[in-house]
């Protein structure tokens, strides 16, 4: 081969030369391909997904229970929050029934590995886990099959749904927890775990903490999981920096009421309220997702406050503290989650009211028939444009006058009978074919359908009549009872010249046979 044909040659490409099954580093390339690529398959999978959600949820779980016990009253041994009941009941809550057991285990080393620097025991451990599967599974089956199916609490009902299972429930699972306690634990275990030896006493505590952690906490994660991306996709707009606006007046009133301003003796226990306005501002402004936020807000800066030893209660008893900030937050929550709903529900009901009254306007405005609302008085009240143009009239002009004076006297003998039935109910709607004036003086033709419209609020109601212009129909009618009369009298005519060809024919016949008769 000679140098001129080998420069002709194509030289090998760097794929081609990647693709030689000898070339190591081609193997190696291709190894590594396959495997980001399955890894890719891996992680974009159903599987991957719930291994990473039960990874969040075990992860969430350890760090809220152990910044809950770090965060424990000095001399108190129980948590003033454990939001860890409410991360699980919610995490059920956004799973599959057929995956709860899946996190119910994933939390159980979560849970052992909190407790386990604090010696509490196997028995009391497993008492522990039974009444957090207890209370999360209840709660979270009672919600699936009676409350929001979206989670946004915009509705009333399904806020009552979520009280009373955030009330209920934890009260019914603490019942059963303090019970099978005070079964197999003898009074020194109760007390060397800092349980109260009194039966209610014990209950009431448990109860107050989860019902508290419920209440704030479910919500906020629900709403996060359901509307997180959207809040996040619309960071920067205005109503963002209302919401930014909005927190910061709720933090530094929460510091200004629950810190050590609240130790002025000046201060009266009606400083409480200074963060009602603000409250009912997220209510409003931001509905219940708001609402939900803002006690969050209020929670957590309040029981910050006192755990450093600042607010209203700093000088009471460690146990009385914690329930009387539970209570405080409870009578906080309750009613303006209610209050939240029942504003979203106003405003639902305002926008629909509002998009049925624009679709009836533009039908009116729209039609192709004349639309009036009459009073029983006989008023012309609403009056479309359709009718306007019908009769010639503005609509101011038609206001003044009432259908009585648009109408051709001979016709309303023959509908006063039936107005009189629709006005006693005895007849639901009625239509005729009557006259009107125009305002030139002429008279159009209208088709007229009649009904009694009667307001649900128990007012006056309004006669509604819709009207079609027939005169075009009853000119063609007219046009053709003319044209049949003359048809009949042309008819007739012809009839009558036949009759008379007939009766000459047969005289002149006769005559022939008379003259042929006397020439014989």
């Amino acid at each position: 081969m000679s140098t001129q044909d080998a420069r002709q040659l194509p030289k090998p490409s760097r794929i081609q030369s990647l693709a030689l099954p000898v070339d190591n580093s081609q193997k190696l390339a291709s190894s590594l391909s396959e495997f980001l690529y399955a890894a890719n398959r891996a992680l974009r999978s159903n599987a991957a997904q719930v291994a990473a959600s039960l990874l969040i949820v075990a992860i969430s779980y350890y760090l809220a229970a152990k910044i809950s016990l770090n965060l424990r009253f000095s001399g108190s041994t129980k948590a003033a929050l454990w939001p860890n009941n409410a991360i699980l009941v919610a995490a059920l809550l956004l799973t599959p029934v057929r995956r709860w057991w899946m996190y119910l285990l994933a939390v159980v080393p979560a849970h052992i590995l909190v407790h386990w620097t604090f010696h509490i025991g196997a028995m009391w451990m497993a008492f522990q886990m039974c009444h957090n599967t207890l209370l999360a599974v209840t709660a979270a089956a009672i919600l699936k099959r009676l409350g929001p199916s979206l989670f946004s609490f915009d509705h009333l009902q399904d806020v009552l749904v979520f009280l009373g299972a955030a009330i209920l429930v934890p009260g019914a699972s603490g019942l059963t927890l303090a019970s099978a306690v005070t079964a197999f634990s003898s009074e020194e275990t109760i007390r060397t775990h800092g349980w109260s030896p009194d039966f209610w006493h014990a209950w009431s505590r448990m109860w107050l903490t989860n019902t508290v952690s419920f209440l704030v906490f479910v919500p906020v994660i629900l709403l996060f999981a359901s509307r997180g991306r959207f809040w996040f996709a619309n960071l920067i707009s205005k109503k963002s920096l209302e919401a930014a606006a909005l927190g910061g007046a709720l933090l530094a009133t929460g510091y200004l009421i629950f810190g050590s301003g609240y130790a002025n003796p000046m201060w009266a226990p009606a400083t409480f309220l200074i963060s009602l306005p603000l409250l009912l501002w997220a209510a409003i402004r931001f509905g219940s997702a708001g609402n939900s936020l803002a006690i969050a807000a209020v929670v957590c800066v309040s029981f910050w406050r006192a755990y450093r030893g600042d607010g209203p209660l700093a000088h009471e008893a460690s146990i009385v503290k914690v329930e009387s900030m539970q209570l405080f937050w409870i009578l906080l929550t309750v009613p303006l989650m209610a209050l939240a709903a029942m504003i979203q529900e106003h405003k639902f009901a305002s926008q629909a009211l509002a998009e049925s009254e624009n679709r009836f306007r533009q039908l009116f405005e729209q039609a192709s028939v004349g639309i009036a609302l009459e009073t029983l008085e006989g008023k012309l009240a609403i009056v479309n444009p359709a009718f306007c143009a019908m009769f010639g009239y503005t609509e101011a002009e038609l206001h003044e006058l009432s259908c009585a004076q648009l109408s051709h006297p001979d016709d309303l003998e023959a509908e006063a009978p039936l107005f009189r039935d629709l006005c006693a109910g005895t007849r639901p709607s009625y239509q005729i074919d009557k006259r009107f004036f125009r305002k030139d003086g002429t008279i159009v033709w209208g088709r007229v359908s009649v009904s009694l419209l009667r307001p649900q609020d128990g007012s006056q109601p309004f006669v509604i009549g819709m009207l079609r212009d027939i005169s075009p129909l009853k000119q063609r009618d007219q046009e053709l009872v003319t044209l049949t009369g003359r048809l009949i009298e042309a008819q007739e005519e012809e009839r009558r010249r036949i009759s008379r060809e007939l009766h000459d024919d047969i005289g002149q016949q006769a005559a022939a046979i008379a003259a042929d008769l006397c020439a014989l």
